[in-house]
């Protein structure tokens, strides 16, 4: 299983827990699609990855969180993972 199978497991994992998923869960995986924390922004912690220009994205320090959101931040990251994957792609075939 390579580190994108992994996140997209961890990604499938929170939303079937959607109703228990801490922040915390939330930043590790949007730090290991490439995104980081830009403290410039809103009350918020909000994720960014300049590099890539994604979209920023904030991820509430609550202790818990309502799960429309969560279903909201886990959709864009597997939006961030499809485009890693279309990257590693273009990679292999020699792009």
């Amino acid at each position: 299983m390579n580190k994108l199978d992994e996140i997209q497991w961890k990604i499938d994992q929170l939303r079937t827990a959607a109703s228990n998923v801490k922040h915390r869960d939330l930043k590790r995986l949007a730090e290991a699609l490439g995104r980081t924390r830009d403290t410039r922004r809103g009350k918020e912690p909000t994720f960014v990855n300049k590099e890539r220009k994604w979209t920023p994205l904030s991820i509430p320090a609550h202790r818990t969180l309502a799960k429309g959101t969560v279903h909201n931040i886990l959709d864009q990251f597997e939006d961030d993972l499809l485009w890693l994957r279309e990257r590693e792609e273009d990679k292999t075939n020699g792009e």
